[in-house]
This record gives structure tokens, C-alpha cells and sequence, in this order.
């Protein structure tokens, strides 16, 4: 990931303002810098003398075969689309994004709007998260179902660890839309460095509780690392907001006495 993060950063560079490709050439950048971290990976991987490839290991093995195409098409048509999804509803909603709701009402200097529009925004969280949280309960297994192949033991296994995990991150899904909801208002505010700052938190979070919590209450500790690192960036971000609140009101009480 980090040779590709890299090779990605340079050859986008060197593509797009170097040889003047545009969008072109940035597509171009990433798909090259996958394929250097694709390398790397074959390279090291046989070097472990247990993964070496062998003459007799390219030879076809249909079934397998069949099975890798079933789940990687199913995968393949799951995030296809998720991404058409979010880029037709990106498309929309930037016009009433909060992080530019909240840019345009800031430097017209009506606060007092940003704060109903943090109310509306949450009242839509609400609604969302408890719709997601249904739909996971509800239909989590025969989600993961289409993603788990195996015999009937191994199959039961992964699907009741997988449930689980979509159990407790579905009880918590109005901590992540808040997180999303402050971090767009903060970001709209001209301070893009605590959102980089919380989610360094957010990965202190996911660390800590995934070498603590297992310890304590089992393997379910490491599924609340995520809902820790929700809480630590919804706490560190939501304090900042309130301290600018409560600055801006006394502001406005001064204002008002002058």
C-alpha cells in the first residue's frame, strides 16, 4: 500500500504535469502504481519457500476457477455499484453538502444557520442510521452469504463472526454519521488539519482497542475498536465545534452591548 500511495503520488506528477495528460494520465498513474505494488507482493511472496511457484502450479483448476469468478463477479458488481450509486447521489447533494452549506453561511456571518443546519443534518443521521441499522439486522446474513463459500461448518462459522461484526457496528451507525456531519462542518469552517488530526485518533483508537478489548472480552473486542474510533473523533471534533459555538455567542453578546 505504501509503494503504491507513492508511485501513485510521483507518476501522477510526472504524468499529469510532465507530459500534460490530464485525467488521462492521472487514471494512467493509478493503475501503473497498482501493478508496481502487484510486483512487490509476487516478488516477496516467493520468497517465503512455502509460496514459491512451481511449473505444476499454473496448471487450471476449473473448479476453483469457477468458484474465484462467482465471488469476484459478485464482489465486482457490489462495489460497480456502490460507486455509481455514490457518485449519482455525490452528484446532487454537493450543492447542499455541509461542508459548503457551512463555508457559504460562515463567510456571510450567519452562524446562528449553521447550527440549524447541523440540527436538520442530524435529524436526517437519525433517520439513516436507523434505516441502515435495520437492513443490516435484517438482511446481514444473506448479505454475507453471497460472499462465503465453503462446507456447511466453515460457512456457519464465518457467517456468525461476520454477523457479529455487522450487529455491533449497526447499533453504532449514528456515532459514524455524526463523525461525517462534524467533520463536514469543520472542514467548511477553513480547519482542514483536526479532521487529519482525528483521524489520527480514529487509528489509536482502532489500535489500542484491538490489543486491550480482546483481552478483556474476547474476540468481539477487536469489532469495537471501530465504534472507539468513531467516539474518540466524534469527541475531539464535536468539543471543537462547541468551543467555536460558544465563541461566536459570546461575539454576538458583545455586539449587541456595544
Amino acid at each position: 500500500m505504501t509503494i503504491a500511495s507513492l508511485c501513485n503520488i510521483a507518476l501522477d506528477v510526472l504524468i499529469v504535469y510532465g507530459f500534460e495528460w490530464g485525467v488521462k494520465g492521472a487514471a494512467f498513474g493509478t493503475v501503473l502504481a497498482q501493478l508496481l505494488a502487484a510486483a512487490f507482493c509476487f516478488i516477496i511472496l516467493n520468497k517465503i519457500e512455502i509460496l514459491k511457484s512451481k511449473n505444476n502450479d499454473y496448471g487450471a483448476d476449473l473448479q476453483m476457477l469457477f468458484e474465484q469468478c462467482r465471488l469476484g463477479i459478485l464482489m465486482g458488481l457490489q462495489n460497480m455499484i456502490t460507486a455509481i450509486g455514490g457518485l449519482i447521489v455525490q452528484s446532487v447533494v454537493n450543492g447542499y453538502a455541509m461542508s459548503a452549506y457551512t463555508g457559504q453561511n460562515m463567510g456571510a456571518g450567519l452562524f446562528e444557520r449553521i447550527k440549524q443546519g447541523l440540527r436538520a443534518a442530524n435529524v436526517i443521521r437519525i433517520g439513516t442510521a436507523l434505516l441502515m441499522s435495520t437492513v443490516m439486522l435484517v438482511f446481514g446474513r444473506m448479505l454475507l452469504h453471497l460472499f462465503i463459500a465453503g462446507d456447511a461448518v466453515d460457512v456457519n462459522e464465518s457467517l456468525q463472526v461476520g454477523y457479529n461484526f455487522l450487529v455491533i457496528l449497526s447499533g453504532f451507525f449514528t456515532l459514524l454519521y455524526v463523525l461525517y456531519i462534524i467533520r463536514a462542518c469543520v472542514q467548511g469552517m477553513g480547519t482542514p488539519v483536526l479532521p487529519m488530526f482525528s483521524g489520527v485518533v480514529q487509528l489509536a483508537m482502532r489500535c489500542g482497542c484491538a490489543l486491550i478489548l480482546p483481552l478483556l472480552i474476547g474476540e468481539n473486542g477487536v469489532f469495537y475498536g471501530e465504534v472507539f474510533a468513531w467516539i474518540g473523533a466524534d469527541i475531539m471534533q464535536g468539543r471543537w465545534l462547541w468551543l467555536k459555538f460558544r465563541k461566536w455567542k459570546k461575539m454576538r453578546l458583545v455586539n449587541k452591548v456595544l
